[in-house]
Formats: structure tokens, C-alpha cells, sequence
């Protein structure tokens, strides 16, 4: 890890592009430009305004926001970088071979990386190993980031961090996907759902937790996704996203909303929607990923083109 060298500028038109957007280079700057609206999905259109403020030049095809809000975490292609918000500074990054994915604890200065060797426990903003060799994962860091939980070789085990002392977890089958609960519990997705019964169905493949609420969303092998009510382990809604391709999924800290996006598929497009039917709230053309701030103060909306934050404007808050 190294500490990250001062970008570029990077001019930002600040104009809000309402809920259906596009990315745009303009006389302004790096911006959001307005688009029609999605078709073929059910919208239900945010009418919040919300404008970009800050931007850097990075590839950024994932993030996530941590730290309660004040460290964003990104990936692009062997890069994993920290940035602090809202300001968007670069502070460090990281480049070990084959990096393509992070993750982040909602609520804690900690996160994790995949690369070649698999993945490993960071400490944010440096990027430093608090845990490594986790393996191929499945993968999940609990929200205070004191644990780590790791599928290897069709079991799952729960790290302590710091100091990495382990648990094997004991549960039937092996896990698609793994995620913390709000309060800390360990789901473990075995088929088509979560409770104490496997359920038929194509299987879970994703699996989100909001860090606030008792609500977790699923991604399906079908490309279907399902909210759950994580306190009673039952199903609440299922619906088709309204974008296509490879998805990476996030929840809302509160559970009302989700973040999807295509780190790594064609046409690139990342949109947020209402986690009861799915319903399209926002939709940015030439985007990668979306994170959404855990206090709802605002949003980070990346690609291959940069990445910019967007917030309400001053008089709206």
C-alpha cells in the first residue's frame, strides 16, 4: 500500500441531472447529463435533488462507503484505492496482481480485497492486512468490523479481528453466499434461501445486509433477487433488477433501498432501486457502481471515466 499521489483536477459540473442520468464530459466539466427514463421496469422516480460536488480521474468499477460515511473504498482492474468523503481526496491505494473486487464494513474503518491469492482483511484507509489468505470465499465482514466470516472448502469459519483467532461455524451444506445481519448474526445462504430450511429455487449467488435494519437482499442464479426479513429468516418480495448483466448489490443501512451495478459487464449502467418490489429510483447510463452514503447524505457514482460524488444542494438541507 502507498499513500495515494494528489489527482489531477478534475472540474465537476455541478448540475443535477434528476433521477435518470447519463455520464457526461461537458464545457462544465466531468458531469451527469439528463436521460430518458428506463424502459421495460417499473420506476418509481426519486424527486430528492442531489448534484455532483467532487470528482477524481480513477477507474472506479466498485465502491462502497464506510466508516459511517467517511471513507469510500474502490476497485478498478489491480487497483484498490481509499478516498476521504465528501471531498473525494485520495488518500492511499493498493496494487496487488489480479485485484478486482472490495468490500467494506458500513460502520467501521475496515474492509476487504480480492486478488489472485484470494481474499484479505484490510484496516482503512491504509489498506493494511489485518487478515490474509481468506481464501476464494465466499466472504463477509460484519459492519463493526471485528469479524470476518469465510467459506474454505465447504465450511465456514468466523475470524476475530484484530488477531484473526478462529471458529468454525457449524451448518448443513455449503453456503452460495454469506452476509452479517444488522446485529451481527451470520447469514449463511444454502440454496434458495436462508432460514433454518433449505427452500428450492434457483440458488442465492449475492447476498447484502442492510447494517441498520433487519432486511437482507439476495441475487439469484436466475438473476432474480429476493428481500428477507433476516430476523425471521422469511422471504418478503421477489423481483427482477432493472439492469442487465453481471450485478454487484448493496443495501441502504436503513433497508429501503439497494444499489446495483456491472463492474465488469456490458453495457456498463448501475441504477438504485426500492428494495419492496424493485422498482427503479435512480439510473445512470455509463456507470459502474453506485454506493449510497449510510446516513443518506448523498452518493458515489463510478466508471472506467472517474468517479464523482453527488449530495443534496446546501438550501435543500
Amino acid at each position: 500500500m502507498r499513500r495515494a499521489a494528489p489527482p489531477q483536477g478534475v472540474r465537476v459540473d455541478p448540475t443535477d441531472p434528476g433521477p435518470w442520468a447519463r455520464v457526461a464530459h461537458g464545457p462544465r466539466g466531468l458531469g451527469l447529463a439528463t436521460a430518458p427514463a428506463p424502459q421495460g421496469v417499473e420506476l418509481a422516480p426519486a424527486t430528492d435533488p442531489l448534484r455532483p460536488v467532487k470528482g477524481v480521474p480513477f477507474a472506479t468499477h466498485e465502491a462502497h462507503i464506510v466508516a459511517d460515511g467517511g471513507i469510500a473504498i474502490t476497485a478498478a482492474p489491480n487497483v484498490a484505492r481509499t478516498l476521504r468523503l465528501p471531498d473525494m481526496a485520495p488518500l492511499f491505494d493498493r496494487r496487488p496482481p489480479g485485484l478486482m473486487r472490495v468490500a467494506g464494513a458500513a460502520l467501521a474503518n475496515a474492509g476487504l480485497l480480492c486478488d489472485d491469492g484470494g481474499w484479505r482483511a484490510v484496516v482503512l484507509p491504509s489498506l493494511g492486512d489485518l487478515a490474509s489468505d481468506l481464501g476464494q470465499g465466499p466472504t463477509a465482514i460484519r459492519p463493526d468490523g471485528r469479524r470476518v466470516a469465510v467459506v474454505h472448502e465447504g465450511a465456514v469459519y468466523e475470524l476475530e479481528l484484530p488477531g484473526a483467532a478462529t471458529t468454525q461455524v457449524e451448518i448443513d451444506g455449503t453456503p452460495g453466499a454469506i452476509a452479517y445481519a444488522y446485529d451481527g448474526t451470520l447469514l449463511t445462504a444454502v440454496g434458495a434461501g436462508f432460514g433454518p430450511e433449505p427452500e428450492d429455487g434457483s440458488p442465492i449467488v449475492a447476498l447484502a445486509a442492510a447494517a441498520a435494519a433487519p432486511r437482507a437482499l439476495a441475487g439469484h442464479g436466475d438473476g432474480t433477487c429476493s428481500l428477507w426479513d433476516t430476523d425471521a429468516a422469511v422471504r418478503i418480495s421477489s423481483w427482477t433488477p432493472g439492469i442487465l448483466g453481471a450485478l454487484s448489490i448493496a443495501l441502504s443501512a436503513d433497508g429501503e433501498l439497494a444499489s446495483m451495478g456491472t463492474p465488469f459487464a456490458d453495457p456498463a449502467a448501475a441504477c438504485v432501486v426500492r428494495v419492496v418490489d424493485g422498482a427503479v429510483v435512480r439510473h445512470v447510463d455509463g456507470a459502474r457502481t453506485i454506493a449510497l452514503h449510510p446516513q443518506g447524505k448523498g452518493m458515489l457514482v463510478g466508471g472506467e471515466w472517474g468517479a464523482l460524488y453527488l449530495e443534496p444542494p446546501r438550501e435543500a438541507e
